[in-house]
């Protein structure tokens, strides 16, 4: 792996603050405006391109994206919620979870 474990970490850390930053501030933004919804609020972000490279140098192609995305970085997983291509059950509840899935895998 192209990636130490303590990067790897640093670095989906700073995109689950990205993301809490994110919704902290559309929070506050609908305490004043009701109306204000994520989609219509244009905010500079590098997420994806922050996951694009970690896919590369992890040579992963699945389970950052759904760690980050689809488990909202591991609060969402619960027992059975994803298998891998073996269809055998894969713990993503952590960082670290998702670092040994992927140097189990990779």
């Amino acid at each position: 792996m192209l990636i130490s474990k303590e990067e790897f970490v640093k670095y989906i850390t700073a995109m689950k603050d990205l993301f809490s930053y994110k919704d902290e501030a559309i929070e506050l933004l609908q305490k004043y405006n009701p109306y204000t919804q994520a989609g219509y609020w244009d905010y500079p972000s590098c997420d994806e391109e922050l996951c694009e490279l970690l896919e590369k140098v992890t040579g992963d192609s699945d389970y950052i994206r759904t760690f980050c995305y689809d488990l909202n970085f591991g609060k969402y997983w619960e027992p059975g919620c994803v298998l891998d291509h073996n269809g055998d059950e894969l713990e993503l509840a952590t960082i670290e979870d998702l670092w040994e899935v992927l140097n189990r895998n990779g």
